[in-house]
């Protein structure tokens, strides 16, 4: 979880992380580099009635179930949930609750319900889901490296550096 990966951070279980911006005030000294933003869709498996649609109307999927991440451990990701739908009166209809990514893309693709998450989910799915953007666009998740500037040396700093440089680069791509 989020708060696991900054706590192993902190006491140097992990020598660095790629995790979603966290909250300033969990750093107490660590520190958060940005990286890349993605923006907010929703995934639906290629069957579904939306997988055609070029864009997604919030009022369109209100009714539908949803496969989210655990709330014990991403309570940041149902308090973006709970945002997101305060904007049209409901809430949102969650069937399930998954610990990762790959159960959350397995739960969707055989039909428990739909993900509301980042796009780079889709390079996990393997075609299995069609991440469409949501309309209108909630602000995109910025996901970086964070790490103890003190303490990031070796095969952690050189990671770091590679992540840097292949951010930088898909930017330059992305032009």
């Amino acid at each position: 979880s989020s708060d696991e990966m900054v706590r192993g951070v902190r006491e140097g279980k992990l020598h660095l992380s790629l995790v979603a911006q966290p909250e300033v005030n969990t750093l107490n000294g660590l520190k958060y580099e940005p990286l890349q933003s993605y923006p907010i869709c929703v995934g639906v498996p290629p069957g579904h009635k939306l997988a055609r649609a070029k864009v997604v109307k919030l009022e369109q999927i209100i009714a539908e179930p949803l496969v989210a991440y655990s709330r014990a451990e991403y309570p940041e990701y149902h308090a973006m949930l709970k945002e997101l739908f305060a904007a049209t009166g409901a809430k949102p209809r969650i069937r399930e609750e998954h610990d990762s990514a790959p159960s959350l893309i397995a739960a969707a693709g055989i039909g428990r319900g739909l993900i509301i998450g980042p796009a780079c989910l889709g390079m996990l799915a393997s075609g299995r889901l069609r991440f469409l953007p949501l309309a209108p666009a909630p602000p995109p998740v910025q996901l970086g490296a964070l790490f103890d500037p003190v303490k990031v040396a070796g095969a952690a700093a050189k990671f770091l550096g590679a992540v840097r440089s292949a951010a930088v680069g898909d930017k330059k791509s992305r032009r």
